[in-house]
């Protein structure tokens, strides 16, 4: 584990100094500059991102491809292309009380940003936001995940490598640097992580009254309709979860499923299984694996069924992607986020059960609903609350930088990604220019009869 020494918190504290300090450089063909040097160097330092990833993670190349590189390739193209029209300042109308007047919104740099990344997606949960902030113009101090050592010394060696320090700035190192980060004054953060430590940095950005976007996961229910193709809902269900070995905050984390169809869709289930080929999926590290195998083993003990998986490997740390039928809301397993492969299902037979049990936990930061029914998709949606939603697919919409994406309530605040990501990380300044009318010199004192007259046929007589 990295720690820092005293020595490395003075720089630390400098560099935030000297980002803060800086003369402002946060035109179009600055930023623009910028982004395109950040997708050079991803490419650049891409493979040994992906190694990194590996050596951490026991991840393919091919699925950090797929859930790290993707989505951030085209978020770069995505921003450059639309950087100059998100810059110029927004001409708004100007209400009758300001009559005589032009008004318009300025967006302008919020100043420095702290990014504090997860372990899950150690690149793209990372260098997204890192993304957002520099198309908005500011500066950026990151700091990446202690828990993969490898991604997190390969990600400050990619930022040195391709930014100017006072454009972006990485320290890497455990709590320590966190708090040590966390009490300088800056202007925005960033966490991705748990609520329990979203709570910590909220705590700590109250301080100084700094602003912050906090994505922080949350048990995401799956509704399941009768009247829904059962075999692609297990296939994007198996997918989605198997992705990362389940530790993905936006992962299904349980299913509600309709009892009509029990038998089908966990045959489906275990098809999708094995024509995917999901063998033995490893977890970040043995503190996290005793949590998933003690929530499954209780909940076993207490009723649950295992349908699929179950296996378990102490010595490598891995677990079978594990199916659970007839799974209480007392079981163990539903007490919090699984961040792992275990998939509770539940069994409902009016969907209003289901939309009463999700409605009694937290927000989730996502949900997802497989039905051909319009009536039935609506009805969840007009009846839960989520961060986001897919109908009839699952994960897809961190993808699409049309979307916001972030929580709600215990799962997050604030969104981030394209344009709500570059708005996000600016300040938005209202500016009023008067011209050369000015009707609110006849509003100086001293008042004559005739302002109250206009006053009282404008907002009526006084009761």
């Amino acid at each position: 584990m990295h720690t820092m020494q005293p020595t490395d918190w003075s720089i630390a504290s400098s560099s935030f100094k000297a980002q803060k300090n800086a003369p402002r450089r946060a035109g179009y063909k600055e930023r623009l500059g910028t982004l395109k040097r950040f997708e050079h160097g991803l490419r650049k330092w891409r493979p040994r991102l992906q190694d990194a990833v590996a050596a951490d993670l026991r991840r393919q190349p091919l699925e950090t491809d797929m859930a790290e590189f993707l989505a951030l390739f085209a978020a770069l193209g995505y921003a450059r292309r639309r950087l100059k029209k998100w810059m110029r300042p927004k001409c708004v109308r100007s209400s009758f009380v300001v009559m005589g007047t032009k008004s318009k919104i300025i967006y302008e740099p919020k100043g420095v940003v702290l990014v504090i990344s997860p372990w899950n997606y150690p690149i793209n949960l990372t260098l997204m936001p890192v993304l957002d902030a520099l198309a908005a113009g500011n500066r950026v101090i990151v700091k990446p995940s202690e828990l993969t050592p490898k991604t997190s010394d390969t990600l400050r060696d990619f930022i040195a490598d391709t930014f100017d320090p006072l454009e972006v700035h990485a320290f890497v190192g455990g709590r320590e640097v966190s708090s040590e980060l966390l009490a300088l004054p800056f202007d925005h953060i960033m966490f991705t992580g748990s609520p329990g430590v979203g709570k910590v940095v909220m705590e700590a950005a109250s301080k100084h009254l700094t602003p912050v976007t906090l994505e922080l996961g949350g048990k995401s229910p799956v509704f399941v309709d009768k009247n829904c193709d059962i075999k692609t809902a297990a296939e994007k269900v198996m997918w989605s979860k198997r992705l990362n070995s389940g530790q993905t905050c936006l992962a299904p984390d349980y299913l509600l499923v309709d009892r009509a169809i029990e038998k089908k869709f966990f045959e489906e289930l275990k098809a999708a299984s094995a024509r995917f080929q999901i063998g033995m999926q490893p977890v970040i590290n043995e503190r996290h694996y005793d949590r998933v195998q003690k929530a499954l083993q209780e909940s076993v003990r207490q009723g649950a069924s295992i349908e699929l998986g179950g296996e378990a490997n102490l010595k490598t740390q891995e677990m079978g992607l594990t199916v659970l039928n007839r799974v209480k809301h007392e079981h163990p397993i539903m007490a919090e986020e699984i961040f792992g492969p275990v998939l509770p299902v539940m069994l409902y037979d009016d969907v209003q059960e289901a939309i009463d049990y999700v409605n009694r936990g937290d927000k989730p930061l996502s949900l997802y609903v497989f039905s051909r029914g319009r009536a039935y998709i609506d009805r969840i949606l007009a009846n839960t609350s989520s961060g986001g939603v897919c109908v009839n697919d699952s994960m897809i919409h961190f993808a699409n930088p049309n979307l916001p994406f972030g929580g709600i309530g215990v799962s997050g605040m604030g969104a981030y990604h394209g344009h709500f990501g570059f708005l996000t990380f600016s300040h938005q300044k209202a500016v009023v220019t008067r011209g050369w009318f000015d009707p609110a010199k006849f509003l100086y004192p001293p008042y004559r009869p005739v302002i109250s007259k206009f006053f009282a046929r404008l907002l009526g007589p006084r009761s």
